[in-house]
């Protein structure tokens, strides 16, 4: 009837505009993830470089040591040849570290609007905050509901029903009756799959959490050690029982596990917004 025609065009139009306000939040939230993700690859590369320099600086105290103990016969050739290679190394590094460094402000000032030459001062740390989930399940449920791409989804399966309620017989530019039936069923079940996959990427997530978590446990020990370690060298080295040399390789020592156990926190703090918000993480992911 007239009636139902005009109902059902009504709420085809405010399913529309719904799924314009929906989608236009899918693109915010996928922003804003991009941002986090380029602004945490900044962090990373600052703290890489700091951390070459302060290496190719104890790569090139152990290189005058190794030219002094060449020139007393203490050393090998050889062994001298061998050593050198670290300190190439370590040179590299600095130059790799460099250029990482250029190419997350390049990236982080293109996405934000900012000229590539422009250095913005970062001032948000990444800290290491476990996510309570409790009822993993329920967590999931609640999450795919929110789910925009989901919702918009199911919502082209409503249109695309109301439209077959109105099917018109007398119409011979439609496809037939059973053929348009075909089309929503297949749409329905499309709709489920990409719910089901969801839920499994949500599982996987949540189980590389679990994981990252048991790791930062174990490399916070392994930071700890280091700054004790370190401690101790200091101690011994202003009473004269070790070198300058093995006071700062402690201090590298200790610098490169508190950098490992950053690297963990920068990789959890991907997966958390992932898990939060799995919509604008596959955005970005099929946008790549």
């Amino acid at each position: 009837t007239l009636a139902a025609s005009i109902w059902t065009a009504a709420v085809m139009a405010d399913i529309q505009l719904q799924m314009a306000i929906k989608s236009k939040s899918v693109e915010e939230e996928k922003l804003y993830l991009s941002v986090v993700e380029k602004y945490n690859n900044l962090l990373k590369a600052e703290e890489n470089l700091a951390y070459s320099r302060q290496s190719i600086q104890q790569a090139q105290a152990q290189k005058r040591i190794n030219e002094l103990s060449l020139a007393l016969g203490v050393m090998s050739n050889m062994q001298y040849k061998i050593e050198y290679h670290s300190f190439e190394a370590s040179s590299l590094g600095v130059d790799t570290a460099q250029t990482t460094l250029a190419k997350a402000y390049t990236e982080f000032n293109n996405l934000v609007g900012l000229s590539i030459s422009e250095r913005p001062i970062l001032t948000d740390r990444v800290s290491f905050e476990p996510l309570p989930v409790g009822d993993l399940e329920s967590v999931i449920h609640r999450t795919l509901d929110a789910d925009p791409t989901i919702w918009m989804q199911e919502q082209t399966v409503s249109i695309e029903a109301l439209q077959l309620d109105l099917y018109s017989y007398d119409n011979p530019a439609r496809d037939p009756y059973e053929a348009e039936k075909i089309d929503v069923d297949k749409a329905n079940l499309s709709a489920q799959e990409t719910r089901s996959q969801m839920k499994q990427m949500m599982r996987s997530l949540y189980s590389s959490m679990r994981q990252l978590e048991d790791t930062y446990k174990m490399k916070q020990q392994l930071a700890i050690i280091a700054d004790q370690n370190l401690e101790m060298k200091k101690v011994m080295y202003e009473v004269g029982m070790v070198s300058k040399i093995d006071m700062t390789q402690a201090e590298l020592d200790a610098a490169k596990a508190h950098l490992d156990l950053n690297e963990i926190a920068y990789q959890y703090a991907s997966l958390k917004l992932a898990f939060e918000k799995p919509w604008a993480y596959v955005a970005n992911l099929n946008s790549r």
